[in-house]
């Protein structure tokens, strides 16, 4: 709704798997937003810390489907480069 840039990547997940995704960029400060399969938005995060301005989720996930990971900018001003990672 800010008008910023963002990009979605899915990938399969299982009811009860733990997964941990990062967004890295020194470009922009990064936001990441995990969607569950059914659209329902299941958590987000801006900053690891108050010194780490990269984002980081982790989660145990509550049902098999697919999932949605949106690569976003936390505000409208930023774009650029940037690395997920995922495991």
């Amino acid at each position: 709704s800010d008008g910023s840039l963002y990009q979605e990547h899915t990938f399969n997940g299982k009811a009860g798997q733990t997964v941990t995704i990062m967004m890295e960029s020194t470009e922009f400060d990064p936001f990441l937003i995990l969607i569950d399969p059914d659209g329902n938005e299941l958590v987000q995060n801006d900053d690891i810390s108050s010194t780490i301005f990269n984002s980081a989720i982790t989660i145990e996930l509550p049902e098999t489907g697919t999932y949605t990971v949106v690569a976003n900018a936390y505000d409208g001003s930023g774009s650029g480069r940037y690395e997920i990672i995922a495991w």
